[in-house]
């Protein structure tokens, strides 16, 4: 009888004690609420220009690979391997086998090839999208990449997102909000203005994200996206909200996180259109650009003014190169030999931005005042912002960029027809170095000639340099979000590489 009691009491211990468990695994936070600045215009990659569209794409595909901070390592969640010739003009990759899209269907070699020769004949992916010659499938898991010319960084500078071929092709313009990836996240809902929700995909055969949902909110304005991580309604706040930290610098249950050297702010000039056409105005613009108070009313003294348009990030930064120093006399030096004395002539500008970046269009406007230029600010919400940008309808204006880990990707900024080339800059010795720096394999040897590019670049004053950008995150400190921030090199953070502590 005794026996008995006891078998039963030991039985009833282990069934509660897999309820406790079961009642703390249900008690398991099991969605991350992160914010976005803006909407994401499309789903599509081949759209991709903002930051929105770059968050939530990392969640929903794969890349064929992808290159860690600062270029310091090349990984793929989508290959076994891959193979690179002696002279680094053809690349081949062996697919893992078993990778589906959300709909079922397997990644096949097919597709692989379908993802290449779109996202290099997309414009914004000019710089790397150029070299590639061919894409060819092997069998149904090996790829053959060749190029044009050897490419020695081509692993690093490529963005390649995996597509199904078949879906994207049946469904035209209505991919753009119905993707299909093989992500380890699948797109549930997006509500404009207000929400984009993510679920975990159960057939992705990668390292399975700790987090079942995604939930991006959507907060233009930083006071209010502060407010709500202070509330707890977030976990990942990205926001230009350097002015308001002393609200939240004593909670130990935040965490801020400041990263600069990401990318760049820079004034936009058209220089295919007077009076930007003129090298003396572009110069005189730039001197007038006082770039330390630049970095003091957008990112409270956090960022450091510009001296070339790479960030220090950026294998080939120029070193040398000391931008243009704030001078006022000097500006107005330039302005009178551009027939502009004192700015008597010169036609009144409008500096058109984005709302995040007004703050920055205040401290433009007053430097061109300074010099006599009259001016008035023009602001737009992001998306629309981008749209101008894109259709070349940006004369005057301000803009951030991060062009990733290696100085050849900025040909898209400052090479002829580049995708993101907003300043419409054309210098044929920019882009016979361009292609002299993709095709020379010894590191030491590639500095020199990125050295001399970015020197000839400054020389023609192509952009006005503001600031190097300073990206603010504030986070929960009780989710670990340290491989997040090393992962991927751009500083967009992929949700399944955000891990529980």
């Amino acid at each position: 009888m005794k026996k008995r009691i006891a078998l039963l009491l030991a039985i009833l211990i282990i069934g509660l004690m897999f309820a406790a468990c079961k009642t703390a695994e249900a008690g398991k936070k099991d969605t991350l609420y992160m914010s976005l600045r803006f909407n994401p215009t499309s789903f599509h990659p081949i759209d991709y220009a903002a930051e929105s569209e770059h968050y939530v794409s990392q969640a929903i595909y794969m890349m064929l690979t992808y290159t860690t901070l600062e270029g310091a390592e090349t990984k793929s969640d989508a290959c076994e391997r891959w193979d690179v010739n002696d002279d680094a003009s053809v690349y081949t990759f062996y697919l893992k086998r078993g990778i589906t899209f959300h709909n079922g269907e397997e990644l096949k070699a097919s597709d692989v090839v379908y993802s290449v020769n779109t996202a290099a004949n997309t414009p914004a992916n000019m710089a790397w999208g150029s070299a590639v010659d061919k894409a060819e499938a092997i069998d149904e898991y090996t790829v053959k990449v060749t190029l044009k010319y050897p490419h020695a960084a081509f692993l690093t500078v490529s963005r390649i997102y995996l597509l199904h071929e078949k879906t994207t092709e049946a469904a035209g313009e209505s991919y753009r909000d119905n993707p299909v990836g093989c992500g380890p996240y699948k797109l549930v809902s997006y509500e404009p203005s207000h929400q984009i929700i993510l679920k975990a995909y159960d057939g992705y055969k990668g390292t399975k994200p700790d987090y079942e949902n995604i939930v991006y909110k959507i907060i233009p304005e930083a006071s209010t996206a502060l407010m709500s991580i202070e509330a707890g309604e977030l976990d990942f706040l990205n926001a230009d909200a350097f002015g308001m930290l002393d609200s939240i610098k004593d909670k130990k249950e935040l965490e801020i996180l400041v990263y600069d050297n990401t990318g760049a702010d820079y004034v936009i000039m058209d220089n295919t259109v007077p009076p930007f056409d003129d090298l003396n105005v572009r110069l005189a613009i730039n001197y007038a650009i006082d770039g330390e108070r630049c970095c003091e009313v957008q990112a409270e003294g956090y960022a450091k003014p510009s001296t070339t348009v790479l960030t220090k990030m950026t294998f080939g930064f120029p070193e040398s190169l000391k931008g243009y120093p704030y001078d006022t006399e000097k500006a107005k030096e330039y302005l009178a030999k551009a027939g502009y004395p004192n700015g008597e002539g010169f036609p009144e500008l409008v500096i058109m931005t984005a709302t995040m970046y007004s703050k920055y269009a205040t401290v433009i406007q007053s430097n061109l005042a300074d010099i006599g230029i009259k001016s008035e600010i023009q602001q737009a919400e992001m998306s629309a912002f981008v749209t101008q940008l894109l259709q070349g309808d940006v004369p005057f204006g301000i803009v951030g960029m991060g062009m990733g880990a290696d100085a050849s990707n900025y040909a898209d900024v400052v090479g002829t027809g580049g995708g993101l080339n907003i300043a419409k800059y054309s210098n044929p010795k920019v882009d016979e170095l361009f292609t002299q720096g993709k095709q020379e394999k010894d590191p030491a040897k590639r500095k020199q000639i990125y050295e001399e590019l970015f020197t000839l670049v400054e020389q023609d004053a192509p952009y006005g340099l503001m600031s190097n950008q300073a990206l603010l995150y504030v986070v929960r400190s009780d989710i670990d979000f340290s491989y997040a921030f090393s992962n991927r090199c751009m500083p967009y953070v992929a949700p399944q590489d955000i891990r529980r502590k």
